[in-house]
């Protein structure tokens, strides 16, 4: 099969494929390559903001949508039967899921595969609905691909608005109070966890400089026995630690982060509780609440 691709790539940049409504498209290979690479670029990001995680970084997007555009070139073959188009579709998805966003777990590798796949097919769906009544000479759907017959500031266009719409979608949708108390529950292993006070506050912006996930600021004395594994000099520090620079009001420096087994937040006013992928900031200065960005609740 991927012989055939490879053929048909040297032998010509242009095929031609008949409608099934009567007449003909043209499909140009290189140009079907690059709106691919910027369609699974979009859908990386758009599957990101249905799980609520930070989107991945531009270059790790990049290159998920650049292994991505490969599957693409099924469109040229002949017509596949389902089983194989859905084998090859789940292979790319996992493909395109692992470089743009790692691996934490097994299960949420499956997830993340899940969810890309679903936005997937809501895109493809649409573009096949729109191939077949209002836009027939525009796109072209073959073997579960999309070819867009159309100019690439069309295609800039629209794409930039639909992803536009889906973080409008989400700012709203994930605003959350920031008034009220909380607890958070730390959990370091399957029976050691500890628990403290916390406020949301808008004002807390800090993520991992390297993932992008939010990160929840406490003191010392919220988390003794962690806080503990911390050496006095602050450089040194335990495997699983690492320093990311903190900016606050008065100061500026660096911080210790660690990512634990799960954190839980409890909101005191409803008594719901949401899981929470956060990293744990120690700050060296004494605080009352640990602090976090209301961003990281879910449904409360």
């Amino acid at each position: 099969m991927w012989l055939y691709i490879i053929i048909s790539l040297f032998d010509t940049n242009v095929k031609s494929f008949r409608r099934k409504g009567g007449g003909t498209i043209t499909v140009y290979i290189d140009v079907l390559i690059i709106t691919s690479v910027y369609i699974d670029f979009f859908l990386i990001k758009a599957t990101a903001a249905v799980l609520r995680r930070p989107p991945p970084t531009a270059g790790r997007a990049v290159l998920g949508a650049l292994a991505g555009s490969l599957t693409s070139l099924i469109l040229l073959l002949p017509s596949l039967n389902n089983v194989l188009l859905f084998l090859l579709k789940t292979a790319s998805a996992a493909v395109i899921v692992y470089i743009s966003m790692g691996c934490e777990s097994i299960w949420k590798f499956i997830r993340d595969i899940i969810v890309f796949t679903a936005v997937s097919l809501c895109f493809a769906g649409v573009c096949f609905f729109l191939s077949e009544t209002l836009a027939e000479e525009l796109i072209f759907c073959r073997n579960s691909t999309v070819y867009f017959n159309i100019s690439p500031i069309v295609l800039i266009l629209s794409t930039a608005a639909a992803y536009g719409g889906i973080c409008l979608f989400r700012r709203f949708s994930d605003a959350a109070p920031t008034g009220g108390k909380y607890t958070v529950t730390v959990y370091t292993d399957k029976d050691s966890f500890s628990s403290f006070p916390a406020v949301a506050d808008t004002g807390n912006s800090l993520t991992d400089v390297i993932t992008g996930i939010p990160v929840i600021v406490c003191g010392r004395e919220q988390l003794p026995d962690i806080a503990a594994m911390l050496p006095e000099d602050g450089v040194s520090l335990p495997k699983g630690w690492r320093l990311i620079p903190c900016n606050t009001a008065g100061s500026s420096g660096l911080i210790p982060i660690f990512r634990p087994q799960s954190v839980y937040i409890r909101c005191g006013e409803t008594g719901r509780t949401c899981t929470a992928d956060v990293y744990i900031g120690i700050s060296s200065q004494p605080m009352k609440y640990g602090v976090f960005s209301p961003s990281v609740l879910r449904s409360m």
